[in-house]
């Protein structure tokens, strides 16, 4: 229970409560983003320097590491928007109302570390596979962009998918999909998952794709 006290009486209010993400850390989605975030921006720094070389493995970096990589930057930034908007306008403390309340500084100081090294932090490998990505040569023609476009929203997908059909433990009893949100993140708005998780997805697929994807390279892949 985090460190709430009355501004008057200076006195700890177990009563009240703060509206923290429940369950273990591998519940979260903003842990399975991180994991993604490592283990993506190891295998880009394995591959792209050597994949971008050869027009075979330029081809398999096309289905591949590149759709990962524009995958996982969907990942954070997503994690990060929406974790801000819940951090900033999700919040509210149970309890008497026309109380006038404090914050202890050492949870103040706690949560805010926390937040933005779970989900500001992560941001600097959305740059790093960003910039990567940019020195793989591209499809040349609108459908192969369009391929490796469906084949980074399909591993976006599956990696959600798979975290909405993860079971959690509420008490007794094991909870999954939008039940799994409602538990975990206590309730938060619905149109944070329905309306503004799905944008700022698409939107930083989109960019990734036609964008950043082989901006660095002129040549791209000709015939394909």
């Amino acid at each position: 229970m985090p460190s709430i006290y009355k501004v008057k009486e200076c006195h700890r209010q177990n009563d009240l409560k703060w509206p923290l993400p429940q369950g273990q850390p591998k519940d979260h989605f903003t842990t399975w983003s991180a994991a993604a975030a490592v283990v993506v921006t190891v295998l880009a720094i394995l591959t792209i320097p050597w994949m971008r070389f050869f027009y075979n493995t330029q081809k398999v970096g096309a289905f591949t590491i590149v759709p990962l990589a524009i995958a996982t930057m969907a990942f954070v930034v997503v994690t990060n928007v929406v974790s801000q908007m819940m951090f900033s306008f999700n919040t509210k403390i149970e309890g008497q109302e026309n109380e006038k309340l404090a914050l202890g500084a050492k949870f103040v100081q706690k949560m805010l570390k926390y937040n933005f090294l779970w989900h500001t932090l992560p941001l600097f490998v959305v740059v790093v596979l960003g910039l990567g990505i940019t020195f793989m040569p591209a499809p040349s023609t609108l459908l192969g962009k369009g391929m490796v476009f469906l084949t980074s929203f399909l591993y976006f997908c599956i990696f959600v998918l798979a975290w909405l059909v993860t079971p959690a433990k509420n008490g007794k009893e094991k909870v999954m999909g939008w039940e799994k949100i409602m538990h975990i993140y206590q309730k938060p708005k619905s149109y944070y998952f329905t309306v503004i998780f799905p944008l700022v997805a698409i939107l930083v697929l989109v960019v990734g794709n036609f964008a950043l994807y082989g901006a660095l390279d002129d040549k791209g892949m000709r015939s394909f």
